[in-house]
């Protein structure tokens, strides 16, 4: 049933595609177990790349856009984002359920500031709504995050894109307890009850820079949280008040 439902979407895809680029490559990949979490993990993964521009929505790297609402500077899209699974073993969350894969989607309103050339200073308001990919949950809600973000775009050397964003994370109380809620049955000498709430969930900057060329894509990104008065920085699962994500990926594209 899978491969008929992927088949079928590769299928209404290409129908309906104005513009289609696709690949497949590798990247290599840094993330702390969890934000506020000591322990990293790295990891090398497949790295799919897609660029569809069609009749009913746009696709890229980590939204759908520009279809729902484009009126002058403010646009509608669609903003895709995740984190990956978690072992709980050697972090604070020792003992306790390992972290699911997590999906998160939703709206998200771009307000365009200034475009000169190849440059644009954008203000993004995303609302995401956060999914659990597990054994036990296949796709059960965990709660919603938001943000404000600023972010600039430009076009360097004539062939590089470099991005960076800022912005401020809020989340609810749904989802900052599925990270650092530490109930009852899971309390230990070193490690207290504790269950959070809604607010306001740090601070956050990313770089990334890209490019593409007739047969490679090539990109990087480095993301760090800063924790200092979030809603549950006291939460015992809080190590560290500072995390940081950071990877790079290549695809050939056919």
């Amino acid at each position: 049933m899978l491969k008929k439902i992927l088949l079928l979407s590769i299928l209404f895809v290409s129908m309906y595609a104005k513009e289609l680029s696709y690949g497949l490559g590798v990247g290599f990949i840094s993330t702390p177990a969890y934000i506020g979490s000591n322990k990293q993990n790295n990891r090398f993964l497949p790295f799919p790349y897609i660029d569809y521009k069609g009749k009913y929505f746009n696709i890229n790297r980590d939204k759908i856009y520009n279809q729902f609402y484009d009126k002058n500077r403010l646009q509608i899209e669609v903003s895709i984002r995740g984190m990956l699974p978690s072992k709980s073993e050697d972090t604070a969350r020792e003992g306790m359920p390992n972290l699911d894969t997590i999906l998160e989607f939703g709206p998200m309103l771009t307000y365009n500031l200034r475009e000169v050339d190849n440059s644009k200073l954008s203000l993004l308001l995303p609302l995401r709504a956060a999914f659990s990919l597990g054994s036990d949950s296949m796709f059960e809600y965990q709660g919603a995050l938001a943000s404000l973000d600023l972010q600039y775009k430009d076009r360097i050397f004539s062939e590089y894109n470099f991005i960076i964003t800022s912005g401020l994370g809020f989340n609810d109380k749904k989802i900052n307890d599925y990270y650092y809620e530490v109930q009852s049955q899971y309390v230990t000498s070193s490690r207290e009850q504790y269950s959070s709430k809604s607010g306001y969930s740090g601070f956050h900057t990313s770089l990334a820079l890209t490019k593409k060329d007739d047969k490679f894509w090539y990109g990087g990104f480095i993301k760090h949280y800063y924790l200092d008065g979030a809603v549950f920085e006291k939460s015992p699962l809080v190590e560290t008040k500072n995390s940081l994500f950071y990877g790079l990926a290549f695809s050939y594209l056919f």
